[in-house]
């Protein structure tokens, strides 16, 4: 298969010849001037850029090159290709449409800095550090450059060099290159090689039209330089700083038309100063009298409204606040977010999320309400919100981890074991890259957004792995549309020359194969899989810990122990090699240090199907319990009693005895779920919601746990409710989907110790415009696990997939979760996502049957089952589906898993371990790792 990019515009073509495709092995090393996987380059990379739109990510070397290297200064490579492509063509080149050719500036250059427009690449090199230049044409014959020239300093002097760049179209719009206001931004050092002292400041050119050739467009410099230094009144509060320093970053968001400038600054010496941190300009450049203007710098807040620490500004004697990153957010709710690495805790390890008003990104008042913005004319359609700006004391946010500012602290206040060297924001979740570790394995980690009832961020997820890293990582990218990272990995910030992508596969050695062998396609292949991380309540939690993914299957469990400490620092393990096979229920000739159990036979037989699986405790012991089509069982010995729980499960199973067996529990049917809760059990079947009180004595052999019944398909309100489908139990709160729609637990019920479906009152949840049946929750929690999406102080929020293979429909809807301790009508509530007419619909409609969803807040994955002779398939919508419903997002959604023989796809999970996606069906387990 020939693998291809083909940018084209009126001049400029950037194409990687055909190649033949090669095989990837999850996290492959992209092969560049090497030719080999052991590393990309054989020098180290300075810079990257991922281009969104284009799917395609952008390097710069870190040092100059010679031979064969040289061509590889700049590389690219796409979303599909298994290589970069070098985009220095040619040893010669001409500049600004000159008819001499000269030697190629970029050719073997050391890259320092690099922006795109469109695809075009926009580069600063070491050896030329004042000037700019952009890639117009890279044709073998015809390689052909733009550049600015020397950019002048605040003085007017050539600036001694850029210490940062961007430019007003750098998200990669497919808009022609040649378009008049087309700008590029850089931040400069005065003439003496200083930023932060007069003299320094953004400077800027633009692409203009020749007034002999109006086809030609040529940089002109714009004049004056705008100065930004310790003077500016932009940066200070009160007095000039004390100093300024680089690095700096700038992101230039193109909706906004904003650029955001985030510094290194010291404020002045009297308790009364102060300094901002992160200044923006207007990207679009104004023409007065056809003269273009400099960029005018402006303080996203008012001083008013600063205090000692306000993250991005600050007031008091010499307090310093160090930028590292910047982002914006555009959330799925409307409204935007500033994204902060450092700020004034100087903490490189720390990110936050301030809010911004929604047509000036300045800085919002942290206390408002969300306003809702309306089209002009009936029937009046919702199309976006905002907050209004901030004005006085207590408006911002602080750095200080106390309850009030869980809204800024991405991560939920949970430290990273790094600093963060990277970040990259995709719809409502922030990822970051760790290079050097302290406590933990270093790799990609990411946390979603909660959102309250009105649509603001009210906190986030702890930080959970993602992408199947454990490298030390310098630099990630994300392509939405087929779920793979691209990462950046090496020794040392400054040794950075491998470059990997994930991709979705299940042949590979790990966890995939070992399961596929397990629950191979012709027995069922693999009906559900299950992640219970280190934190869960009944593994041991101190020196010998352990994960564990349970995958099950027709009459088969196997429980594989997918994390473990390697020496100090808890891992992930790929090696299975060491099973324990039971082939009669029970643990019989068990041994302690297996990497995995795989049970059949005995009870397990009668319960055939296996769908459900969960870990429950007492506080003196815990049990593995699974359930299927034709009842529930669960691990344990003679006497009732599991694995003591101090010290709790181990690494290698330790803990397990060789006289427990699978044994059945109650007498259920059609079982649908399994949900543990303190010392509770819930067990959902397609007729009813039973809670059993679990403890040695009642899961004695012979004894019966104590149950009792809180649905009954047939007897619930809002209609027959023939079928119960799918449920989320959190501490008081219960929600129940159904047939005939979805129910919530009743004003003043507690889930956990009502008796009977009355003492439950459930409650219908009116879902505008749905299809009728409500098929799949999926819960977005605090803590990553579907048991914590209701907490004090700290809720989550919930995906509703309603759907009806009858009408081939399906819709998604979205609750919030704001549990205080007793239920009422605020406890579970929709999200404002679309309003008509004043009343709240769906979030997205798909527009055909789905049976799953799945969302990290960045992709939206959607599966169903082989339907007739509709083959089964798991898609990833269109990133345009974080921007509202359209649809493009569905017609455009990457098919990632599709199999045209096998008949079952469920629920995809996220590995709490490394953070790789499990996709598991009858065709057996698919990995993005």
């Amino acid at each position: 298969m020939c693998s291809t990019i083909s940018l084209q515009w009126r001049c400029l073509t950037l194409s990687i010849a055909c190649l033949t495709t090669m095989s990837l092995s999850p996290s492959q090393v992209i092969v560049g001037d090497t030719g080999t996987t052991s590393a990309s380059f054989s020098f180290p990379l300075s810079t990257h850029i991922y281009n969104r739109v284009q799917g395609t990510l952008v390097v710069g070397a870190g040092q100059s090159t010679t031979g064969a290297a040289a061509s590889f200064a700049l590389a690219v490579t796409e979303s599909q290709a298994s290589v970069f492509t070098p985009l220095i063509s040619s040893a010669t080149a001409t500049i600004n449409y000159g008819t001499t050719v000269v030697p190629n500036p970029l050719f073997g250059a050391q890259i320092d800095a690099l922006s795109l427009i469109n695809m075009h690449p926009v580069v600063v090199l070491n050896n030329d550090p004042g000037n700019v230049y952009v890639i117009q044409n890279n044709n073998v014959n015809t390689f052909s450059l733009l550049t600015t020239g020397i950019l002048p300093d605040a003085a007017s002097n050539p600036t001694a060099g850029v210490v940062a760049l961007g430019t007003n179209s750098s998200s990669g719009e497919l808009r022609n290159l040649f378009e008049s206001g087309t700008a590029i931004f850089a931040a400069v050092k005065n003439a003496g090689g200083q930023f932060g002292v007069p003299g320094s400041g953004i400077a800027s050119a633009i692409l203009l039209s020749q007034s002999s050739d109006l086809n030609k467009l040529q940089f002109q410099q714009i004049t004056p330089t705008a100065p930004l230094d310790i003077n500016s009144g932009a940066v200070r509060i009160g007095d000039s700083l004390t100093s300024m320093n680089a690095p700096v970053v700038m992101f230039s968001d193109d909706q906004l038309r904003l650029m955001y400038v985030g510094l290194q600054v010291q404020a002045g010496a009297t308790p009364t100063d102060g300094a901002h941190a992160v200044i923006a300009f207007e990207t679009s450049i104004a023409l007065v009298n056809g003269v273009p203007q400099p960029p005018i710098l402006s303080k996203l807040v008012v001083d008013g409204a600063v205090t000692a620490d306000s993250i991005i500004a600050t007031v008091g004697a010499s307090a310093t606040i160090s930028i590292n990153k910047l982002a914006t957010m555009r959330t799925t709710t409307g409204l935007r977010y500033l994204i902060v690495v450092g700020g004034t805790a100087n903490d490189p390890s720390r990110a936050f999320a301030l809010p911004l008003v929604t047509e000036t990104g300045a800085l919002a008042n942290k206390n408002a309400d969300p306003i809702n913005i309306f089209s002009q004319d009936a029937p009046f359609f919702f199309l976006s919100r905002t907050l209004p700006a901030a004005q006085v004391p207590g408006d911002l946010y602080t750095s200080a981890l106390i309850p009030a500012n869980l809204p800024a602290n991405i991560g939920g206040g949970i430290a990273l074991p790094g600093d963060i060297t990277d970040i990259f924001v995709s719809g409502d979740s922030v990822f970051v890259s760790v290079g050097v570790a302290v406590s933990d394995n270093p790799g990609i980690f990411y946390s979603q957004a909660l959102f309250d009832s009105g649509g603001k961020i009210k906190g986030w997820t702890d930080w959970q792995r993602a992408g199947g890293a454990i490298d030390q990582t310098f630099g990630l990218a994300l392509d939405e549309r087929f779920g793979n990272f691209w990462t950046l990995t090496g020794a040392t910030s400054g040794s950075v020359s491998t470059v990997k992508r994930t991709e979705w596969t299940a042949s590979q050695a790990g966890l995939s194969i070992f399961v596929n062998a397990q629950l191979p396609q012709q027995n069922g292949g693999v009906q559900r899989i299950f992640d219970f991380p280190r934190s869960t309540p009944s593994f041991n939690q101190s020196t010998n810990p352990l994960a564990v993914t349970i995958a099950t299957g027709n009459k088969r469990v196997v429980i594989a122990q997918t994390g473990q400490n390697n020496g100090a620092i808890f891992g992930p393990n790929a090696n299975f090699g060491t099973i324990f096979n039971s082939t009669n229920g029970t643990l019989q000739g068990f041994v302690p240090g297996v990497t995995a159990l795989s049970c059949t036979g005995g009870v397990l037989n009668m319960v055939g199907p296996v769908i459900a699986a969960t870990v429950v405790n007492d506080g003196n012991f815990g049990w593995f319990v699974v359930g299927g089509a034709h009842g529930v069982a669960v691990l344990m010995r003679p006497d009732g009693s599991g694995w003591p729980l101090n010290p709790g499960l181990q690494n290698g199973f330790a803990s397990l005895t060789t006289d427990m067996q699978w044994v059945q529990l109650g007498n259920f049917s059609a079982v649908r779920k399994l949900v543990a809760g303190q010392n509770l059990l819930y067990v959902l079947t397609q007729n009813g919601l039973a809670r059993l009180a679990v403890s040695a004595a009642t899961l004695q052999t012979g004894a019966r746990a104590v149950s009792a019944t809180l649905a009954q398909a047939g007897d619930l309100p809002g209609g027959r409710n023939a079928f119960l489908s799918d449920v989320i139990i959190s501490n008081k709160v219960g929600l129940l989907a159904t047939s005939s729609g979805l129910l919530r637990v009743g004003n003043g019920s507690d889930i956990t110790t009502a008796t009977n479906v009355l003492q439950i009152g459930w409650v219908p949840i009116a879902l505008a415009e749905s299809v009728g049946p409500v098929s799949r929750l999926f819960a977005i929690s605090p803590t990553g696990i579907e048991t914590g999406v209701a907490q004090l102080n700290s809720s989550g929020n919930v995906y509703v997939l309603s759907a009806y293979i009858g009408y081939d429909q399906a819709r998604v809807y979205r609750l919030t979760i704001d549990y205080t301790g007793a239920i009422d009508d605020t406890t579970v509530t929709q999200f404002p996502d679309f309003i008509i007419q004043g009343q709240k619909t769906f979030f997205l409609t798909i527009g055909s049957y789905r049976n799953f969803l799945t969302t990290d807040g960045a992709i939206l994955a959607l599966s169903r089952s082989r339907y007739i002779a509709e083959p089964l398939f798991l898609q990833l919508l269109d990133p345009a589906w974080m921007l509202r419903f359209s649809r493009t997002a569905v017609q455009q959604a990457k098919l990632v898993v599709t199999d045209q023989l096998a008949h079952n796809i469920t629920h995809m999970i996220r590995s709490s371990v490394v953070g790789q996606w499990l996709a598991p069906g009858e065709f057996g387990l698919i990995v993005n790792q």
